[in-house]
């Protein structure tokens, strides 16, 4: 939401509000990732000891 905001507002994009974005956008990078991880932890639950190394 930040980001979209800060991108389609008509004021200058200073220092500050460039910082936002780049905070923003990694900010939503690392929740896809995070969905990532826990998507293919609820598929593959229970299964770990089938791969664990003795």
């Amino acid at each position: 939401i930040v980001l979209l905001v800060l991108i389609t507002s008509h004021y200058k994009l200073t220092v500050p509000r460039f910082l936002m974005c780049n905070l923003s956008f990694a900010d939503f990078c690392m929740g896809l990732y995070l969905l990532l991880i826990a998507s293919v932890d609820a598929q593959t639950s229970g299964q770990y000891y089938n791969h664990a190394i003795d």
